[in-house]
């Protein structure tokens, strides 16, 4: 168990771009776009309340599956334009 604590710590493979890294820069062409700052504020809020599981994931390991049980399980609550909003925001 200790190792695997460890092991969430150690910083990914060169080339390897974790999910939290690339709301950074997600975030940055946001503000780079000139969008207003409550967009922004939407946008940024929505996905990482819906998506902060994945942060320390590599992109590469969230899968099309992983994206479409979000909407279905953890957004059955919530307006078909909200579902459809969230799907935007991590596309």
């Amino acid at each position: 168990m200790i190792l695997k604590i460890n092991k969430s710590f150690e910083a990914p493979p060169p080339g390897v771009v974790l999910y939290w890294q690339l709301l950074d820069r997600f975030e940055q062409s946001l503000i780079e776009r000139d969008l207003s700052k409550l967009n922004i504020d939407c946008y940024m809020t929505t996905l990482r309340l819906h998506t902060r599981f994945w942060k320390a994931r590599a992109i590469g390991e969230i899968t099309t599956e992983e994206i479409r049980s979000l909407v279905k399980t953890k957004l059955l609550d919530k307006k078909p334009s909200y579902q459809k909003n969230v799907l935007k925001y991590i596309r």
